[in-house]
């Protein structure tokens, strides 16, 4: 029988582990859409990443495997991503473990990077459109 550890520890060990690599404390159970009840298992609001925990893959019998639940994860992260989310999705006994927290600071630097490429974009955008204007002038 494998060692389980309770839910409430594992979100402790997750949060210090976080924590520990130098990211902000996530928000558990995030309703992240305007009308419907979806939630996210942890959500970096700020920066739109959500991690979702896939826990019940290895059960018999699981709401998210029946045809019915998987078609309700689809719309979920259909809509997460419509709405500007980056989803990772982490298996339940991965959460604590050091490749989740790597992935998850990865997807920080990312953001990062597109903010980055965004903004020299955005810059680029206003120098052409000044160059232009005194170009007309």
């Amino acid at each position: 029988m494998k060692n389980k550890i309770s839910n409430k520890l594992r979100d402790n060990i997750f949060r210090k582990m976080l924590s520990d690599a130098g990211l902000p404390e996530p928000t558990a159970e995030f309703r992240f859409h305007p009308k419907r009840k979806f939630r996210f298992d942890w959500a970096f609001i700020e920066q739109r990443i959500a991690v979702e925990c896939s826990g019940g893959i290895y059960m018999k019998v699981s709401g998210h495997k029946s045809i019915a639940g998987i078609l309700r994860d689809y719309e979920k992260m259909n809509e997460a991503q419509i709405l500007g989310w980056k989803v990772l999705q982490i298996e339940s006994n991965n959460l604590i473990k050091l490749p989740a927290i790597q992935l998850i600071k990865r997807a920080f630097e990312n953001i990062k990077k597109d903010y980055i490429v965004n903004e020299r974009l955005l810059w680029k955008k206003k120098s052409n459109n000044n160059v232009a204007g005194a170009s007309g002038n």
